[in-house]
């Protein structure tokens, strides 16, 4: 390893263990629309956009609890700790061990530029307020050259829905409250889904039953927008934000198809657990199968503190850990048994240790998972492990 302190414990794994009416929006400032200029961040009068956000809880089915304002956007407000109650420089080594953050990549440097394009809007609680960041203007991209109305208000449609999820499912806080990765992407993903599903289907006009996975072609075209600014974030990072707008869109239209807007309201009381299931609708829909945990009681006995770090990386990241050395077909085949994982970190005297365990629905799949992994982690780490006579289970 570059690191000389650094050391890590074998990877371990487990095996068999599942046409909508015009709004009286007057706009202040537009959206730069129709032109290759940098986009203007649009706004609206009080009046108007009171009157939009009764418009979509109405279309949305959730009331509007209270009235919503629109304010100023503060980047400091903005930010938050993506790591708490761990700490940032702690899960940089870790993620640098494993071989998913490249060892010349500054973590928190990079989660200044992401939380950028990823906070896009804020709604407070405590004031009522939303808030659009100066680059939301990109949410509007999917319309700029087809519907400049839609275009303008899709920002201040996603500050409105997340207003609407707030006060009826207090979701910032949940996601707040949450320390594993992969667990957060998967209620973000829900979140930003449903938001941008809102503001396809009202543009179209659409009601639930006849919105079709064609609709979702404007989400992707949402996320390639993102996804281009997001050029310079590390790999890891630059699937985090663009993982919640185009797979999660999907999740929530299995929902929405099924049982309309209150089928997806009853999501959020009980909520996808890994982005496995936002991947594979059917593990959470269908055939429930929830991630499993690990607990090395055996290796934290042995520890004097407790870990540094606990994450779970989960299927999407690791696909996309693969992505870098692997075609994308091959990589999803490869993430796609996932059953659960866990990457400890800890103090062990003077040396950094890392553990992460993993299940697999096969002991094949296994196998396969770490035959690539290995190649991952050779390429990253430019070191070369000892082959062994067959394969270690």
């Amino acid at each position: 390893m570059d690191d000389p302190e650094s050391k890590q414990l074998p990877h371990a794994r487990l095996h068999g263990l599942a046409p909508r009416t015009l709004t009286p929006l007057i706009f202040l400032t537009l959206a730069g629309c129709l032109s290759s200029e940098p986009r203007t961040t649009p706004t609206a009068t009080p009046t108007g956009f009171a009157a939009l956000a009764q418009e979509i809880a109405k279309f949305r089915e959730l009331p509007l609890k209270r009235a919503v304002a629109l304010t100023n956007f503060s980047a400091l407000a903005a930010a938050a700790n993506d790591y708490a109650p761990f700490q940032t420089q702690h899960v940089e080594r870790a993620y640098k061990a494993i071989a998913l953050l490249p060892n010349s990549v500054d973590l928190g440097k990079a989660l200044i530029e992401y939380r950028r394009l990823e906070r896009l809007v804020v709604y407070n609680e405590a004031n009522a307020a939303a808030a659009l960041a100066p680059n939301a203007a990109l949410l509007g991209a999917p319309f700029e050259k087809s519907d400049v109305v839609s275009a303008r208000e899709a920002p201040l449609g996603f500050a409105i829905v997340a207003a609407l999820q707030e006060q009826n499912f207090h979701w910032q806080g949940k996601i707040a409250g949450l320390n594993l990765e992969d667990r957060r992407l998967a209620f973000r993903a829900l979140a930003t889904g449903d938001a941008a599903l809102t503001i396809v289907a009202r543009a179209r006009g659409e009601s639930s039953g006849n919105l079709s996975t064609s609709d979702l072609i404007s989400i992707a075209q949402l996320a390639a927008a993102l996804d281009e600014p997001a050029a310079r974030l590390p790999n890891f990072l630059r699937h985090r934000l663009v993982f919640p707008y185009r797979e999660g869109s999907q999740f929530v239209l299995w929902a929405l198809k099924a049982k309309g807007w209150p089928g997806v309201n009853a999501v959020y009381g009980n909520p996808p657990l890994s982005s496995a299931q936002i991947l594979h609708p059917e593990k959470y829909f269908a055939q429930l199968e929830s991630p499993l945990h690990f607990f090395p009681a055996s290796l934290i006995r042995r520890m004097k503190e407790g870990p540094l770090v606990e994450q779970s990386i989960g299927e999407y990241l690791l696909r996309a850990m693969l992505a870098t050395e692997f075609a994308a077909k091959l990589a999803s085949e490869r993430a796609s048994p996932w059953r659960g994982d866990q990457l400890f970190a800890f103090h062990d005297g003077a040396d950094f240790v890392t553990a992460w365990f993993s299940s697999w629905k096969t002991q094949n799949d296994a196998v396969a998972f770490q035959h690539s992994y290995r190649t991952v982690l050779e390429k990253q780490q430019r070191v070369r492990f000892a082959a062994r006579a067959g394969p270690r289970l």
